[in-house]
């Protein structure tokens, strides 16, 4: 059975100097043993091999996928409730379900473009931020 060749993986220094501590260690414990130094350095080159393994299966930092970064000026932090007749409700559910949408971002959507067109010009952008230097 052929060896599985590791690809080497660069580590922070914090891992490689918590590595070598576990390994140290390891050696200090099988040497306590009393068994050979060949034995002990398998030992070791073993433990190793398979921390580099688990480096490459399992990485701390991912390298694709995920949630890219966001602006923190983007955040809904406010939130607007009011009552309605079932009949509007079913309504704006029929629309937001035609637009593909859930009912609270076709509101939202809704509620920017009546708020842009009593202005006559546009004052808020696409998530309901003011844009600069305009409706003050």
């Amino acid at each position: 059975m052929a060896k599985r060749r590791i690809e080497p993986k660069t580590v922070s220094p914090e891992d490689f100097e918590k590595m070598q501590r576990q390994l140290a260690e390891m050696a200090k414990m099988l040497q306590g043993r009393g068994l050979p130094g060949s034995v002990v350095h398998d030992k070791l080159q073993r433990a190793r091999r398979n921390a580099e393994a688990d480096a490459i299966e399992n990485p701390t930092v991912p390298n694709k996928g995920g949630r890219p970064p966001f602006d923190p000026l983007d955040v809904r932090t406010d939130r607007l409730g009011f009552r309605c007749h079932p009949n509007l409700r079913e309504e704006v559910e029929r629309a937001a379900r035609d637009d593909g949408m859930r009912i609270s971002m076709w509101m939202e959507r809704a509620l920017i473009q009546a708020v842009n067109d009593r202005r006559g010009h546009k004052v808020l952008d696409l998530i309901g931020r003011r844009i600069a230097d305009q409706g003050r």
